[in-house]
Order: C-alpha cells, then sequence, then structure tokens
C-alpha cells in the first residue's frame, strides 16, 4: 500500500510541475543594455561597405561601356 501512495505522490508532483511555466520560459523583467562592440559589425560600416560596392559596380560598368568589352577578358 506504501508504494502505492508514494507512486500516487510521485505522479502528482510531477502533474504539478507541467502545469508551471519553465523559469527559462519567462519574459524578462528588464532588457540587458549591451555596450557596442570596437570591433565587427556595425550598422554604419555595413552601410558604408554597400555604398562602396555599389559606386565599384556602377565604376566597373562605366569601364566596361568605355572600353566596349568586358574588363575581365582572357
Amino acid at each position: 500500500m506504501k508504494s502505492v501512495v508514494a507512486f500516487a505522490s510521485i505522479t502528482l508532483s510531477l502533474s504539478n510541475c507541467a502545469l508551471k511555466p519553465a523559469l527559462s520560459m519567462l519574459e524578462p523583467t528588464t532588457i540587458p543594455v549591451r555596450r557596442l562592440p570596437r570591433y565587427g559589425f556595425h550598422t554604419h560600416t555595413e552601410r558604408l561597405n554597400g555604398r562602396m560596392a555599389m559606386l565599384g559596380f556602377i565604376a566597373l560598368l562605366a569601364v566596361e561601356i568605355k572600353l566596349g568589352h568586358g574588363l575581365l577578358i582572357w
């Protein structure tokens, strides 16, 4: 009889845990503020890189139109 009662109490305690959300699933109360890294991917450097790539592509097209053939001709 003791084993049945112990099994019932373990089952009951496990079912109560399933109803509560895990601590990792709770929303944080405050959002941590992170410092910007000194190097790496920043919005301003990525924007500058994209703009320079666009200018380089336009310059390449202008050179190819001026020469009349592709720049990488063998």
